[in-house]
């Protein structure tokens, strides 16, 4: 049992001032105990369901471009600081476009039969994988679906099972190395055995 005191409405909502709140919208659910604050002047969504805080980047901006970083620490600092966390991670949502169509029938049929695909289309296809470091401390489940032809969505959920929220540099480089790095590597990985399909 959690027993850490959720922030007050009025603590949540008056996060941000100035031209950062314009625009703010503040609700909440209480049956889904969530709480919701949407900062459309900066692109930023706060979202606490439960004990379980969730910061939103909406800008489309590279990790290097982004201000995640310092909301999350600054969210942590004003409604959390006495509050211990069990972990901390990383979402991303990425798109791609490949120079040549994807095989997606081809790499269908490695797994199903054909038959399958007698009386229907192929729209979409997708993996779901999850990765561990040897350690335990990082698990990564990664969402990778293509929708079109040349187009593959990913989706990464990197979570840390650390007990204590690093500094800021710390976790900037944590992201960035997330983003330049590792979903590079699988995106290269699936871009080079597509010619074997």
């Amino acid at each position: 049992e959690h027993k850490s005191k959720q922030p007050e409405n009025s603590e949540f909502a008056s996060l941000y001032s100035g031209a950062e709140a314009k625009g703010a919208r503040f609700w909440e659910d209480p049956m889904m105990q969530t709480k919701m604050l949407a900062l459309p002047a900066i692109n930023i969504k706060i979202t606490l369901e439960g004990y379980r805080l969730r910061v939103d980047d909406d800008t489309s901006a590279e990790p290097k471009n982004s201000r995640i970083i310092k909301d999350i620490l600054l969210v942590k600092e004003k409604l959390f600081q006495e509050t211990p966390i069990s972990g901390f991670g990383f979402n991303y949502d990425i798109f791609y476009r490949f120079n040549n169509v994807i095989p997606i029938q081809n790499i269908f049929e490695k797994f199903f039969d054909s038959k399958v695909l007698e009386k229907r289309e192929l729209r979409h296809l997708g993996v779901q994988f999850t990765l561990e470091n040897k350690k335990g401390e990082i698990a990564d489940t990664w969402f990778l679906k293509i929708v079109s032809p040349m187009e593959l969505a990913v989706h990464l959920n990197r979570h840390f099972h650390k007990n204590v929220l690093l500094g800021e540099k710390e976790l900037v480089a944590l992201f960035d190395d997330c983003y330049n790095k590792d979903v590079d590597e699988v995106i290269r990985s699936f871009d080079s055995n597509l010619a074997y399909v």
